[in-house]
């Protein structure tokens, strides 16, 4: 139990001590943490054990004692800056983790040093837009990161309906406010894209795998726009208006992106892009000031999708 421990920092909820310890009762669970808490302590007399809630859910974790490092003034605001941008991570074990560190290098701080971060919260702040919520999703987060950390194969459920998937889970990727996860399906026999949120049980399998020196996030998402891969294609835009263009240039919206002026005086944008599933949500987005010229289904689509829109007005 204390090698698992080392492994997890946000700790084990009492609903798994539960099943590690036999099927035994909440009740049982609560004395065999408080004997632990009690009998197992460092050399100053400390509890090595502490309890804490964690997602919503009680948990037994390590006991942290150790000084915050030594931080500059830019460094302890670069951190709690990071920690407004992932919002996405709001009332998971991981949020929370994030914040016990603040809290933890804060406290270390000189008097002074505290006084200047009171007002932190207000001066750096991320505005969230559509962030998904993974509250309920937790537990199952949990496994996913224990399976990339420790790189042990994982079974899930994934989709609606559920359809089994064992999976080598390579990256754990943040994408517009949610979290997808690249992993190796033995089933499909390639690298797939699952949302976190679709994922209805995942199970940590005892076999390890080796991690492939070949692969990168990097490489795996190059070229598609958007996480949804597909087939590569040339895509043709015409931008309509100043303002737009002036939006679309001061953007990376793809790494091959190139704006050329065209013989009719309005500006093309053209990109090579690995499927167009994303691409048609942007463009409609941008109606009526982006018009597709290529390629011929992406155009079809877009004009199908507006002709349904408008006829509901």
């Amino acid at each position: 139990m204390m090698h698992e421990l080392h492994l997890r920092p946000g700790g084990v909820s009492f609903r798994e001590l539960e099943g590690v310890l036999g099927g035994v009762s909440a009740r049982t669970v609560r004395r065999y943490v408080a004997f632990c808490r009690e009998e197992l302590r460092d050399r100053r007399g400390r509890p090595l054990l502490e309890t804490a809630e964690s997602g919503g859910r009680r948990c037994l974790r390590l006991a942290s004692y150790g000084q915050a490092p030594e931080a500059g003034k830019y460094d302890i605001l670069a951190l709690y800056f990071a920690l407004t941008l992932v919002r996405v991570l709001e009332g998971t074990v991981f949020r929370e983790s994030g914040e016990r560190l603040w809290q933890q290098l804060r406290k270390a701080l000189p008097p002074v040093r505290q006084i200047r971060l009171a007002d932190l919260d207000r001066k750096f702040y991320s505005i969230p837009y559509a962030v998904k919520d993974y509250r309920r999703h937790d537990e199952r987060l949990d496994v996913v990161v224990q399976c990339l950390f420790e790189q042990r194969r994982m079974r899930i459920a994934y989709g609606d309906p559920p359809r089994p998937h064992e999976v080598e889970p390579y990256t754990l990727a943040e994408y517009r406010g949610g979290l997808y996860l690249l992993a190796h399906s033995s089933r499909a026999g390639k690298v797939l894209c699952f949302a976190v949120e679709r994922i209805a049980d995942a199970e940590r399998l005892p076999e390890r795998f080796v991690y492939p020196s070949g692969y990168s996030p990097e490489k795996q998402t190059e070229g598609t726009f958007g996480i949804i891969d597909g087939e590569e294609t040339r895509v043709d835009l015409r931008i309509r208006n100043d303002e737009t263009l002036r939006f679309l240039r001061a953007r990376r919206i793809h790494p091959t992106q190139r704006f050329r002026r065209g013989p009719d005086g309005t500006t093309h944008l053209t990109m090579r892009v690995r499927g167009t599933t994303e691409l048609a949500n942007w463009v409609l987005s941008h109606t009526p000031y982006i018009q597709v010229l290529r390629p011929r289904a992406l155009r079809e689509e877009v004009a199908a999708r507006l002709r349904e829109a408008a006829a509901l007005y």
